[in-house]
Protein backbone atom coordinates (compact mmCIF):
# COMPACT_ATOMS: atom_id res chain seq x y z
CA UNK A 1 0.00 0.00 0.00
CA UNK A 2 3.15 2.45 0.11
CA UNK A 3 2.99 3.01 -3.37
CA UNK A 4 -0.01 4.90 -4.20
CA UNK A 5 0.52 6.81 -1.03
CA UNK A 6 3.81 7.97 -1.87
CA UNK A 7 3.08 8.09 -5.51
CA UNK A 8 0.21 9.83 -5.26
CA UNK A 9 -1.78 7.40 -6.98
CA UNK A 10 -6.12 7.79 -6.18
CA UNK A 11 -5.28 9.93 -3.69
CA UNK A 12 -8.51 12.12 -2.26
CA UNK A 13 -6.98 13.91 0.67
CA UNK A 14 -4.18 16.11 1.38
CA UNK A 15 -2.73 16.51 4.47
CA UNK A 16 -0.76 20.03 4.94
CA UNK A 17 1.74 20.52 8.02
CA UNK A 18 2.58 24.01 7.33
CA UNK A 19 4.42 24.00 3.87
CA UNK A 20 4.71 20.52 3.73
CA UNK A 21 2.33 18.05 1.92
CA UNK A 22 1.11 14.61 2.10
CA UNK A 23 -1.41 12.81 -0.17
CA UNK A 24 -3.07 10.33 1.72
CA UNK A 25 -6.49 8.63 1.20
CA UNK A 26 -9.51 8.87 3.37
CA UNK A 27 -10.64 5.37 3.22
CA UNK A 28 -6.98 4.36 4.93
CA UNK A 29 -6.88 6.94 7.41
CA UNK A 30 -10.60 6.44 8.37
CA UNK A 31 -9.87 2.82 9.11
CA UNK A 32 -6.81 3.69 11.56
CA UNK A 33 -6.76 6.50 12.51
CA UNK A 34 -10.21 7.82 15.28
CA UNK A 35 -9.42 11.22 14.65
CA UNK A 36 -10.13 11.00 10.69
CA UNK A 37 -12.97 7.97 11.35
CA UNK A 38 -14.80 11.34 13.19
CA UNK A 39 -13.81 13.81 10.48
CA UNK A 40 -14.82 12.02 7.35
CA UNK A 41 -18.05 11.11 8.31
CA UNK A 42 -21.06 12.55 5.90
CA UNK A 43 -22.15 15.19 8.20
CA UNK A 44 -19.11 16.89 8.66
CA UNK A 45 -17.80 19.84 6.37
CA UNK A 46 -14.25 17.98 6.54
CA UNK A 47 -15.83 14.63 4.60
CA UNK A 48 -16.04 17.51 1.31
CA UNK A 49 -13.12 18.83 1.74
CA UNK A 50 -9.76 17.81 -0.34
CA UNK A 51 -7.49 20.06 1.50
CA UNK A 52 -6.90 19.26 5.39
CA UNK A 53 -4.80 21.40 7.63
CA UNK A 54 -3.16 19.61 10.73
CA UNK A 55 -1.44 22.93 12.92
CA UNK A 56 -0.42 21.10 15.86
CA UNK A 57 1.69 17.81 15.14
CA UNK A 58 5.27 18.28 13.26
CA UNK A 59 5.47 16.74 9.74
CA UNK A 60 7.92 14.45 10.76
CA UNK A 61 5.59 12.67 13.53
CA UNK A 62 2.72 12.85 10.81
CA UNK A 63 5.14 10.60 8.14
CA UNK A 64 5.80 8.45 10.92
CA UNK A 65 2.58 8.11 11.34
CA UNK A 66 1.27 7.66 7.52
CA UNK A 67 4.52 4.96 7.03
CA UNK A 68 2.58 3.13 9.73
CA UNK A 69 -1.07 3.31 8.50
CA UNK A 70 0.42 2.20 5.00
CA UNK A 71 2.84 -0.15 6.25
CA UNK A 72 2.58 -1.77 9.36
CA UNK A 73 5.81 -0.14 9.98
CA UNK A 74 6.90 2.38 12.64
CA UNK A 75 10.25 3.75 11.97
CA UNK A 76 11.13 4.42 15.55
CA UNK A 77 14.13 6.41 17.74
CA UNK A 78 14.64 8.24 20.67
CA UNK A 79 15.32 11.25 18.45
CA UNK A 80 12.10 10.89 17.00
CA UNK A 81 9.88 9.77 19.75
CA UNK A 82 7.99 12.73 21.22
CA UNK A 83 7.18 14.24 17.10
CA UNK A 84 5.92 10.59 16.52
CA UNK A 85 3.90 9.96 20.29
CA UNK A 86 2.22 13.67 19.96
CA UNK A 87 1.18 12.72 15.88
CA UNK A 88 -0.23 9.04 17.17
CA UNK A 89 -1.83 11.24 20.57
CA UNK A 90 -3.63 13.83 18.11
CA UNK A 91 -4.44 11.41 15.58
CA UNK A 92 -5.59 8.95 17.60
CA UNK A 93 -3.80 5.87 16.52
CA UNK A 94 -3.53 3.95 19.62
CA UNK A 95 -1.57 0.81 17.49
CA UNK A 96 1.33 3.36 17.01
CA UNK A 97 0.92 4.67 20.95
CA UNK A 98 1.14 0.93 22.28
CA UNK A 99 4.20 0.33 19.91
CA UNK A 100 5.98 3.48 21.37
CA UNK A 101 4.86 2.50 24.71
CA UNK A 102 7.22 -0.59 23.69
CA UNK A 103 9.66 0.78 22.13
CA UNK A 104 10.26 2.69 25.82
CA UNK A 105 10.37 -0.52 27.56
CA UNK A 106 12.30 -2.38 25.47
CA UNK A 107 14.98 -0.17 24.96
CA UNK A 108 15.98 1.91 28.25
CA UNK A 109 19.48 2.68 28.89
CA UNK A 110 21.40 5.25 31.30
CA UNK A 111 21.23 7.80 28.97
CA UNK A 112 17.80 7.96 27.89
CA UNK A 113 15.83 6.74 31.22
CA UNK A 114 15.20 10.10 32.85
CA UNK A 115 13.71 11.65 28.96
CA UNK A 116 11.79 7.83 28.33
CA UNK A 117 10.47 8.84 32.10
CA UNK A 118 9.42 12.74 30.82
CA UNK A 119 8.17 11.03 27.70
CA UNK A 120 6.17 8.57 29.59
CA UNK A 121 4.15 10.80 31.74
CA UNK A 122 3.47 13.63 29.03
CA UNK A 123 2.17 10.67 27.15
CA UNK A 124 0.78 8.93 29.62
CA UNK A 125 2.09 5.86 28.87
CA UNK A 126 2.09 3.83 32.15
CA UNK A 127 3.59 0.44 31.62
CA UNK A 128 6.51 2.59 29.96
CA UNK A 129 6.75 4.80 33.06
CA UNK A 130 6.58 2.03 35.14
CA UNK A 131 9.12 0.63 33.69
CA UNK A 132 11.85 3.80 33.57
CA UNK A 133 10.98 4.41 37.47
CA UNK A 134 12.12 1.05 38.55
CA UNK A 135 14.73 1.42 35.93
CA UNK A 136 15.70 4.52 37.50
CA UNK A 137 15.33 3.73 41.10
CA UNK A 138 18.06 0.54 40.44
CA UNK A 139 20.32 2.43 38.43
CA UNK A 140 20.45 5.91 40.80
CA UNK A 141 23.54 5.69 42.40
CA UNK A 142 24.78 5.74 38.80
CA UNK A 143 23.10 8.12 37.14
CA UNK A 144 24.06 10.42 39.90
CA UNK A 145 27.48 9.95 38.28
CA UNK A 146 26.84 9.81 34.79
CA UNK A 147 23.72 11.87 34.06
CA UNK A 148 23.06 13.95 36.80
CA UNK A 149 21.76 16.55 34.22
CA UNK A 150 18.94 13.94 33.33
CA UNK A 151 18.09 13.58 36.62
CA UNK A 152 17.56 17.04 36.84
CA UNK A 153 14.75 17.35 34.36
CA UNK A 154 12.96 14.73 35.22
CA UNK A 155 9.63 15.17 36.15
CA UNK A 156 8.14 15.77 39.42
CA UNK A 157 5.97 12.27 39.48
CA UNK A 158 8.93 10.37 38.72
CA UNK A 159 11.39 11.66 40.97
CA UNK A 160 8.86 11.38 43.92
CA UNK A 161 8.41 7.40 43.00
CA UNK A 162 12.73 7.79 43.83
CA UNK A 163 12.83 9.37 46.50
CA UNK A 164 10.00 7.55 48.22
CA UNK A 165 11.45 4.34 47.28
CA UNK A 166 14.15 2.85 49.16
CA UNK A 167 17.13 3.41 46.93
CA UNK A 168 20.07 0.97 47.38
CA UNK A 169 23.36 1.83 47.08
CA UNK A 170 22.66 5.38 47.53
CA UNK A 171 22.96 7.42 50.95
CA UNK A 172 19.91 9.76 52.55
CA UNK A 173 22.43 12.33 51.97
CA UNK A 174 22.57 12.52 48.26
CA UNK A 175 18.75 12.21 48.03
CA UNK A 176 18.55 15.17 49.63
CA UNK A 177 21.18 16.90 47.79
CA UNK A 178 19.15 15.62 44.39
CA UNK A 179 16.14 17.19 45.78
CA UNK A 180 17.94 20.61 46.37
CA UNK A 181 19.31 20.71 42.73
CA UNK A 182 16.10 19.94 41.10
CA UNK A 183 14.46 22.49 43.41
CA UNK A 184 17.32 25.31 42.47
CA UNK A 185 17.34 23.90 38.65
CA UNK A 186 13.61 25.54 37.92
CA UNK A 187 12.45 28.20 40.18
CA UNK A 188 8.58 27.34 39.41
CA UNK A 189 9.25 24.31 41.52
CA UNK A 190 9.67 25.80 44.25
CA UNK A 191 5.57 25.22 45.51
CA UNK A 192 6.71 21.16 45.18
CA UNK A 193 9.21 21.53 48.15
CA UNK A 194 7.12 20.16 51.12
CA UNK A 195 6.16 17.39 48.90
CA UNK A 196 9.66 16.38 48.49
CA UNK A 197 11.26 17.40 51.12
CA UNK A 198 8.84 15.19 53.45
CA UNK A 199 10.15 12.02 52.00
CA UNK A 200 14.03 12.81 52.89
CA UNK A 201 14.96 10.62 56.28
CA UNK A 202 16.94 13.43 57.84
CA UNK A 203 17.94 11.05 61.05
CA UNK A 204 19.80 8.80 58.54
CA UNK A 205 21.85 12.39 57.66
CA UNK A 206 25.03 13.07 59.11
CA UNK A 207 25.06 16.39 60.65
CA UNK A 208 28.37 17.59 58.97
CA UNK A 209 26.44 16.80 55.84
CA UNK A 210 23.11 18.74 57.10
CA UNK A 211 24.89 21.79 57.47
CA UNK A 212 27.02 21.81 54.06
CA UNK A 213 23.21 21.10 52.31
CA UNK A 214 21.91 23.92 54.21
CA UNK A 215 24.62 26.82 54.33
CA UNK A 216 24.04 29.09 51.74
CA UNK A 217 26.28 31.72 50.46
CA UNK A 218 25.88 35.48 50.94
CA UNK A 219 23.11 36.99 48.49
CA UNK A 220 23.06 40.98 48.58
CA UNK A 221 20.25 42.98 48.60
CA UNK A 222 18.68 43.89 44.34
CA UNK A 223 19.66 47.59 45.71
CA UNK A 224 22.30 49.38 47.59
CA UNK A 225 20.86 50.84 50.57
CA UNK A 226 21.94 53.72 53.44
CA UNK A 227 19.44 54.51 56.54
CA UNK A 228 17.13 51.80 56.27
CA UNK A 229 15.75 49.70 59.04
CA UNK A 230 15.51 45.98 59.35
CA UNK A 231 13.20 43.22 61.56
CA UNK A 232 12.79 39.73 61.65
CA UNK A 233 9.55 37.66 62.03
CA UNK A 234 8.61 34.06 61.37
CA UNK A 235 12.34 33.36 60.36
CA UNK A 236 12.18 36.08 57.38
CA UNK A 237 14.22 38.94 57.29
CA UNK A 238 12.60 42.38 56.26
CA UNK A 239 14.44 45.35 55.03
CA UNK A 240 12.36 48.80 54.73
CA UNK A 241 13.22 51.69 53.22
CA UNK A 242 15.90 53.85 53.38
CA UNK A 243 17.79 55.84 50.25
CA UNK A 244 18.42 53.59 47.09
CA UNK A 245 21.55 54.87 45.52
CA UNK A 246 20.26 56.27 41.87
CA UNK A 247 21.79 54.83 38.89
CA UNK A 248 22.12 57.63 36.94
CA UNK A 249 24.80 58.74 39.55
CA UNK A 250 27.52 60.76 38.17
CA UNK A 251 30.96 58.97 39.99
CA UNK A 252 31.14 56.33 42.49
CA UNK A 253 32.59 58.22 44.33
CA UNK A 254 30.09 61.15 45.18
CA UNK A 255 26.72 58.59 44.36
CA UNK A 256 23.71 59.92 44.68
CA UNK A 257 20.67 58.32 46.81
CA UNK A 258 16.81 59.01 47.08
CA UNK A 259 14.67 57.72 49.64
CA UNK A 260 12.44 55.03 49.12
CA UNK A 261 8.86 52.82 50.25
CA UNK A 262 10.43 49.74 48.73
CA UNK A 263 10.26 46.48 51.50
CA UNK A 264 12.49 43.36 50.69
CA UNK A 265 12.09 39.95 52.34
CA UNK A 266 14.94 37.55 52.50
CA UNK A 267 13.72 33.67 52.76
CA UNK A 268 16.69 31.45 54.83
CA UNK A 269 15.52 28.80 53.23
CA UNK A 270 16.02 29.66 49.62
CA UNK A 271 18.86 32.18 50.25
CA UNK A 272 16.29 34.67 47.63
CA UNK A 273 15.33 38.27 48.24
CA UNK A 274 12.07 38.95 46.91
CA UNK A 275 10.23 42.30 46.73
CA UNK A 276 6.77 42.48 48.71
CA UNK A 277 4.05 45.56 49.13
CA UNK A 278 6.12 48.76 49.70
CA UNK A 279 5.16 51.50 52.90
CA UNK A 280 2.60 54.13 51.59
CA UNK A 281 5.24 56.55 52.17
CA UNK A 282 8.79 56.78 51.22
CA UNK A 283 11.27 57.12 54.56
CA UNK A 284 14.70 57.11 55.80
CA UNK A 285 16.33 57.48 59.40
CA UNK A 286 12.80 56.08 60.79
CA UNK A 287 12.53 52.88 63.74
CA UNK A 288 10.54 50.03 63.06
CA UNK A 289 9.76 47.07 65.57
CA UNK A 290 7.32 44.05 65.44
CA UNK A 291 4.35 43.87 67.38
CA UNK A 292 2.81 40.46 66.84
CA UNK A 293 2.35 40.13 63.74
CA UNK A 294 2.71 43.85 62.42
CA UNK A 295 5.62 45.54 61.58
CA UNK A 296 5.50 48.98 62.66
CA UNK A 297 7.27 52.02 60.42
CA UNK A 298 7.72 54.97 62.81
CA UNK A 299 8.37 58.78 61.67
CA UNK A 300 11.73 59.41 59.47
CA UNK A 301 12.82 61.62 56.96
CA UNK A 302 10.73 61.81 53.44
CA UNK A 303 11.93 63.20 50.38
CA UNK A 304 13.61 66.64 50.24
CA UNK A 305 14.34 66.40 54.03
CA UNK A 306 11.15 66.21 55.06
CA UNK A 307 9.98 65.14 58.07
CA UNK A 308 7.10 62.58 59.14
CA UNK A 309 5.49 62.29 62.26
CA UNK A 310 3.05 59.40 60.23
CA UNK A 311 3.24 55.55 62.11
CA UNK A 312 1.80 52.92 59.39
CA UNK A 313 1.53 49.15 60.16
CA UNK A 314 2.42 46.46 57.71
CA UNK A 315 0.31 43.09 58.44
CA UNK A 316 2.43 40.13 57.09
CA UNK A 317 -1.09 38.30 56.80
CA UNK A 318 -2.66 40.29 54.85
CA UNK A 319 0.32 41.61 52.77
CA UNK A 320 -1.15 45.51 53.79
CA UNK A 321 0.30 48.71 54.77
CA UNK A 322 -2.41 50.61 57.04
CA UNK A 323 -2.22 54.02 58.66
CA UNK A 324 -2.49 54.53 62.29
CA UNK A 325 -2.57 57.51 64.69
CA UNK A 326 -0.08 60.60 64.05
CA UNK A 327 3.42 60.62 66.72
CA UNK A 328 2.46 64.49 68.50
CA UNK A 329 5.67 65.71 66.19
CA UNK A 330 7.62 64.69 63.59
CA UNK A 331 10.77 62.99 64.18
CA UNK A 332 14.00 61.33 62.42
CA UNK A 333 16.43 59.53 63.68
CA UNK A 334 15.28 57.49 66.68
CA UNK A 335 15.10 54.35 68.30
CA UNK A 336 12.27 51.81 69.40
CA UNK A 337 12.20 48.95 70.95
CA UNK A 338 9.07 46.61 72.33
CA UNK A 339 8.08 45.59 76.06
CA UNK A 340 4.94 44.17 77.14
CA UNK A 341 2.97 44.48 73.98
CA UNK A 342 4.39 48.44 74.25
CA UNK A 343 6.33 50.16 71.31
CA UNK A 344 8.94 52.80 72.93
CA UNK A 345 10.37 55.22 71.06
CA UNK A 346 13.40 57.69 72.54
CA UNK A 347 15.95 59.83 70.62
CA UNK A 348 16.15 61.40 67.39
CA UNK A 349 15.26 64.70 66.30
CA UNK A 350 12.16 66.72 65.88
CA UNK A 351 11.71 70.00 63.34
CA UNK A 352 12.11 72.33 66.86
CA UNK A 353 15.50 70.69 67.44
CA UNK A 354 18.75 71.02 66.45
CA UNK A 355 19.81 68.85 69.21
CA UNK A 356 19.03 65.09 69.85
CA UNK A 357 15.96 65.12 71.68
CA UNK A 358 15.25 63.35 75.25
CA UNK A 359 11.57 62.18 75.46
CA UNK A 360 9.87 59.22 75.50
CA UNK A 361 7.13 57.71 73.03
CA UNK A 362 5.40 54.59 74.25
CA UNK A 363 2.68 53.23 71.71
CA UNK A 364 0.15 51.02 73.54
CA UNK A 365 -3.00 48.79 72.84
CA UNK A 366 -5.05 51.87 74.42
CA UNK A 367 -6.70 54.17 72.09
CA UNK A 368 -5.80 58.35 72.62
CA UNK A 369 -3.16 60.84 73.71
CA UNK A 370 -1.70 62.04 76.69
CA UNK A 371 1.11 64.41 77.29
CA UNK A 372 2.91 65.49 80.40
CA UNK A 373 5.92 67.67 80.12
CA UNK A 374 8.80 66.28 78.19
CA UNK A 375 7.01 62.28 78.00
CA UNK A 376 4.53 62.30 75.71
CA UNK A 377 2.20 58.62 75.77
CA UNK A 378 0.84 58.28 72.47
CA UNK A 379 -1.61 55.39 72.56
CA UNK A 380 -2.17 53.12 69.19
CA UNK A 381 -4.93 50.34 68.98
CA UNK A 382 -2.50 47.22 67.73
CA UNK A 383 -4.48 45.68 64.74
CA UNK A 384 -5.24 42.44 64.36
Amino acid sequence: LSAPESEGLMCDILLKVKENEFPAHKSLLACSSDYFRAMFKSYTKESKASVIHLQVISSMGLQHILDFIYTSWLPLSFESLEDTLEAASYLQVTEAIGLCNQYIVNNLTLENCCFSANVATKFYLPDALAATEKYIISNLWRLLDLDFTGLLELNFRSLMAVVESDVSKVNESCLLNLVMMWLKHDKSRLTLRSSLLEQIRYGLIPVEDLRKVYTQSEVPLPDRLQHHNMCVIGNFLYVLGGEIESSQSETKTDPSFSVTSGVHRYDPRFNKWAQITGMLEKRCQFSCCVLGNNIFAIGGRGENGSLHSSVEVYNITRDRWTKVVELPCKIHGHASTVCKNTIYLSGGKSTEQTNTSKDVYSLTTVEGILCTGTVHICCIKTLC
